[in-house]
């Protein structure tokens, strides 16, 4: 059994449209199905950085609690998806050490009194999911799942230290299905048109970034001008120049012992392309860039971009993006963005 000490659980989960609809006369059409479940785990913490070693020899144990809502097709982007899941998910682990300590409190570090601990320095920490299920229905609306997961907790190098914790985990789960009925899965008639047409973005971003552990954060903008055209309904590919102007990397120089010169510009500018995932208003951006300026030569000269946009209207969207050389990241982006 897990010791939840003083956790308190509230998980509630409203969805915008219910996926019903009336027709006069007639019984409610069923668009969507939900269902709740949950499952343990057990895993471990991979020791990706020689420095993590003494934090990697315990054995995590936790659970997830979720909520989702199945599609059947009734918009054309689960149809292409071939009928995605949608919901939330709370996770708990306990890392069994008295270093890490447990997720949900969201305090595996403190200067102080937990200063040997590399992997979080920050109360509040981002969170990425990647896992593979097989599920068996056992009886009517109860399915038994098992599943490999790897998550990875981070803070986007907002603060110091920030190795951040990798947990592959087995889970072994159940869910219940709240709906007896079930619609049909929709089909493609026709596929829909696409708009086949260059596209052009702008996008500016800012945030804070930690150089030193003494709390003082500096804050950094990006502006990003790329072209992109959409070749199918899920898939777009996109090109173009990111301008970096970070105070963060000011400061870096000034206290860099090994350098020679102070007098570098902090600045730098890259060619970056990728690809987007597109997801109905939501979107899925990867990017890999090169820098051709890049004075201050701290970072490796290739950078990746992985990040959300979400459409606010026909030409506004807004984004989160978490920049990276290498695996190592350098900083979250949040910002809004315009097509031209």
């Amino acid at each position: 059994m897990y010791r939840f000490r003083d956790l308190i659980i509230a998980f509630f989960l409203l969805f915008v449209s219910t996926g019903i609809t009336h027709g006069q006369g007639r019984s409610p059409i069923i668009n969507y199905t939900y269902s709740v479940g949950g499952s343990i785990s057990k895993g471990f913490i991979v020791a990706h950085d020689p420095k993590m070693r003494h934090l990697a020899l315990s054995h995590p144990e936790g659970f997830s609690i979720w909520v989702k809502k199945h599609t059947y097709g009734d918009r054309d982007w689960e149809k292409a998806l071939k009928y995605p899941d949608i919901g939330l998910v709370l996770d708990y682990f306990d890392y069994k050490s008295d270093i890490l300590g447990h997720s949900y409190s969201f305090s595996p570090y403190d200067k102080q009194d937990n200063n040997k601990n590399i992997a979080i320095g920050s109360p509040i920490t981002y969170s990425l999911r990647a896992q593979l299920s097989y599920n068996q229905q056992i009886i009517e609306r109860l399915k038994l799942m098992l599943a490999l997961r790897l998550t990875h907790y981070s803070n986007g190098a907002s603060a110091l230290p920030n190795k951040g914790i990798n947990i592959p985990t087995v889970d072994l789960g159940v869910s219940y299905s709240l709906n007896k009925l079930r619609p049909d899965y929709h089909i493609f008639s026709t596929m829909p048109k696409i708009d086949e047409d260059l596209k052009f973005n702008v996008f500016i971003g800012t945030g804070l970034k930690e150089v030193t552990i003494d709390g003082k954060k500096f804050p950094f903008i990006t502006v990003s001008f790329n072209s992109s055209k959409q070749v199918s309904l899920l898939n777009s590919f996109n090109l173009g120049v990111d301008y970096f102007h970070s105070w963060a990397t000011k400061e870096e120089i000034a206290i860099d012992r090994d350098l020679e010169s102070r007098d570098l510009d902090f600045k730098r500018v890259g060619l970056a392309g990728g690809h987007e995932l597109l997801i109905g208003k939501l979107s899925f951006l990867t990017q890999l860039g090169v820098y051709i300026y890049r004075p201050y030569k701290s970072d490796k000269p290739i950078y990746q971009r992985y990040g959300l946009k979400y459409k606010l209207s026909e030409k506004l969207y807004g984004g989160v993006f978490l920049k990276s050389h290498y695996g190592k990241a350098e900083a979250v982006e949040w910002g809004i963005g315009i097509k031209l």
